[in-house]
């Protein structure tokens, strides 16, 4: 496809700039947004693109994966729309390691990638107070943590202190023999809390038992503002297409700006920053015929290192969908796939380190997130409970195909939520 065909016919003229906000421009006369590209899964011509620093498929040699990265991997197959907080997971399992040892802590190290000789606990604290320092008048941050102990069940004071220090949890008692219900109200209750009624009744009869002697559950609540705001009088209704012959009309968002901006001719990343640019929603859309299921395998940290260190800031056209998420998932079988397994086995279980006994085990882990995407920025919640391009005018960035997301803390790069969406 000729280059013109992604850019449009436009003359300098057409575009104008807000003198107060050089980020905006003016879409009045943009006739770009106007053109219907066609089928996406059509017009990617491989000869026209060099992949920067050689191809894609070498940054793939690097075999490690991260937690967030191996549970998108496993989450991926099974959901068409998938969103989770692997920053949340981690947390719920972090307050695990804490107090687990031996062939369960070993198992758990391996799964979240520490290494023997870190300093976990210490690691985690500085990535929780650096996310919440990012709290403003634009940016609503909130996480939690708590741990509900069976009312009669004395813990560690060392675990209970260990908790409350690292990952300012509460520890919060509760009576599931006597008032299974209240209790499972409470919990909910402070869930619901947590995440501004964004997520509820996280748990149920199900998952409370008379049995149950400790609950730990992590929650994050996320809404931001956009650095540079999608006006609503330029989103219209577009055509989204799920594969090469099948679509369907969605809410198209609409703005031409400069961006963080990174593709190889293979796919295109596109990073939007809310206010105070201490957070950015990150797009990760394929080109050509490569299929969104190809571009999920290959995720992996050494990737979206790659990727952040050949973004430069570049005046894009940008067209993305509203949308809108909202998933549960029963982590206890996922969790098994990745090792983990000790800890669910009431024989292998070793969490001495929370009680001085190796009489605790986990029954299941529970997650549940949810994600609205729009013109003013994005809200998001979520509970557990345990390279360069041509260099000739603005780049085109059209999500009208299946795309991956991430929501990032950009000082350290920390993943808070993830996803998919394969039909807005």
């Amino acid at each position: 496809m000729d280059l013109n065909e992604y850019y449009g016919d436009l003359s300098e003229e057409d575009i104008v700039f807000d003198v107060e906000d050089p980020n905006a421009v003016n879409l009045e006369n943009d006739d770009y947004f106007e053109i219907d590209l066609g089928n996406p899964f059509e017009t990617y011509d491989e000869n026209k693109y060099t992949p920067k620093d050689g191809s894609w498929a070498d940054e793939q040699n690097c075999t490690s994966l991260s937690l967030p990265y191996a549970l998108f991997n496993k989450l991926a197959p099974a959901h068409d729309n998938l969103f989770f907080s692997p920053f949340s997971i981690s947390m719920a399992l972090s307050m695990l390691y804490s107090g687990a040892q031996g062939n369960s802590r070993k198992q758990l190290a391996l799964a979240m990638g520490i290494r023997s000789g870190d300093k976990h606990e210490e690691s985690i604290s500085v990535s929780l107070n650096t996310i919440l320092a990012m709290q403003s008048a634009f940016v609503n941050i909130h996480i939690a943590n708590a741990i509900f102990p069976t009312h009669n069940k004395e813990f560690l004071q060392s675990y209970i202190e260990s908790v409350k220090k690292y990952y300012k949890s509460d520890v919060l008692p509760m009576d599931y023999t006597g008032k299974p219900q209240a209790s499972i109200k409470a919990i909910n209750n402070w869930v619901e809390e947590q995440t501004n009624s964004k997520i509820i009744d996280l748990v149920s009869a199900d998952s409370i038992k008379t049995e149950t002697v400790n609950l730990l559950v992590n929650a994050i609540y996320f809404k931001g503002d956009w650095q540079h705001s999608f006006d609503p009088k330029y989103t219209s209704e577009s055509t989204f297409y799920l594969n090469k012959s099948d679509s369907v009309t969605c809410s198209m968002m609409k703005q031409h700006g400069y961006f963080d901006y990174f593709s190889n001719g293979i796919f295109k990343t596109l990073a939007m920053d809310y206010k105070e640019r201490s957070m950015s929603f990150m797009c990760f859309l394929p080109s050509g015929e490569l299929e969104l299921e190809e571009l999920e395998k290959r995720l992996s940290g050494p990737m979206l290192k790659a990727i952040l260190k050949g973004m430069e800031e570049t005046e894009v056209r940008v067209s993305i969908p509203k949308f809108s998420s909202e998933c549960t998932f029963d982590l206890k079988e996922l969790l098994s796939e990745l090792d983990i397994t000790d800890i669910f086995d009431e024989n292998l279980a070793d969490l001495s380190g929370m009680d001085g006994t190796k009489e605790l085990f986990i029954d299941d882990v529970l997650h549940k997130a949810f994600i609205d995407v729009n013109e003013a920025g994005s809200e998001a919640a979520a509970a557990t409970a345990v390279c360069g391009d041509l260099d000739c005018g603005p780049m085109s960035f059209k999500v009208n195909r299946p795309f991956l997301f991430m929501l990032m803390e950009k000082q350290n790069s920390t993943i808070l939520f993830m996803g998919k969406v394969t039909k807005p």
